[in-house]
């Protein structure tokens, strides 16, 4: 396809049903941009496939104000970056 095509072809796939409501964010941590389907469904999101602890959750909470990226929560929980906080 030529790349008007493929734009068009985006375009009416993004706003459809049900991927209008993903959205893309920046990591506030590492500056990463990625979708965040956490209005869509959260079970979908790239979040969803890391089990935060409860302290990791804390951490996030407490230093951040928006998602942050997958390897992100995987840094944070992998290294434990909370009990440094």
């Amino acid at each position: 396809l030529h790349n008007k095509k493929k734009i068009r072809l985006f375009l009416r796939i993004y706003y459809t049903k049900p991927y209008k409501n993903m959205q893309e964010k920046t990591c506030p941590r590492c500056g990463t941009k990625f979708i965040c389907r956490h209005n869509d469904d959260i079970t979908k999101c790239q979040c969803a496939s890391v089990q935060l602890t409860p302290e990791a959750r804390q951490y996030i909470a407490e230093n951040y104000t928006d998602c942050l990226c997958v390897n992100c929560l995987r840094e944070i929980l992998n290294n434990k970056l909370w009990q440094s906080f």
